[in-house]
């Protein structure tokens, strides 16, 4: 069987052609525990978790896309938006009015798609905007 060949089998069933992936016993041990707790098979989690892995990739580079869209300022009031400080706070911090933060953080929600700052939090919960406070 030529090496073509056996590409063509393992993807018509839907294998990875460039290898078979073998899981540590510890990483297996856990997958199967969460398994029997969720009553469904560890290969069915397995998958699940691939899917969310793949689906939080691919919205994280649409994050980095939008960050990339958002002004100077804009994304000043995001890292402080982040990073928990208040309206108040922020306006402070960057000496402009509370009236213009509350117009940067409506720009940058709807950029975003989200509805407050606690979803915005959320979503860029895996930045770093340590480096914004000086």
């Amino acid at each position: 069987m030529g090496m073509s060949s056996l590409r063509h089998i393992l993807l018509d069933h839907r294998l990875l052609p460039g290898q078979i992936i073998r899981l540590d016993a510890r990483l297996y041990s856990l997958l199967e525990d969460i398994a029997a707790a969720q009553q469904r098979p560890v290969h069915d989690l397995v998958i699940a978790a691939l899917y969310a892995a793949v689906h939080t990739n691919q919205a994280q580079t649409g994050y980095d896309r939008l960050w990339d869209e958002l002004s100077p300022r804009g994304r000043e009031v995001t890292a402080l938006v982040c990073l928990g400080y208040t309206n108040q706070e922020i306006a402070q911090r960057l000496t402009i009015s509370i009236n213009t933060v509350r117009t940067h953080i409506r720009a940058v929600l709807d950029k975003f798609h989200v509805a407050s700052k606690a979803e915005l939090r959320l979503i860029l919960a895996e930045w770093d905007f340590d480096n914004w406070v000086e």
